[in-house]
């Protein structure tokens, strides 16, 4: 359970379960109507590219930031600009960004060693 500052255990409330309950149940239902072809299965490749979902997201989600215009402004600089922005979701993994030299590279952001 997590601590709140005076150290007291955080008890879930009610209300809070029983949104999450109603959540995974319509989760359970869409992937459900899904797999029986009533609603389309999500592209298998990701869908669209990075910069397209970094676009949604800025839109959908940092705008509402108290620092939606510095967050905008680092996104836009450092992820849409770079060769990250062009891949798909599904071709962004762990095992192509080995070392922080080449996600520095992939990011195209200048990498000095002084």
């Amino acid at each position: 359970m997590p601590l709140h500052l005076s150290g007291e255990t955080a008890h879930p409330s009610r209300s809070t379960k029983i949104a999450a309950q109603h959540l995974a149940e319509e989760i359970e239902r869409h992937a459900r109507r899904q797999l029986a072809g009533l609603e389309p299965l999500p592209p298998s490749n990701g869908g669209g590219t990075v910069a397209e979902l970094l676009r949604w997201w800025l839109e959908a989600y940092a705008s509402r930031l108290a620092s939606a215009d510095s967050v905008s402004s680092s996104v836009r600089l450092h992820l849409l600009e770079s060769r990250l922005a062009g891949l798909t979701p599904q071709a962004v993994r762990p095992v192509g960004l080995v070392n922080s030299g080449q996600t520095q590279a992939l990011l195209g952001l200048a990498y000095k060693f002084r």
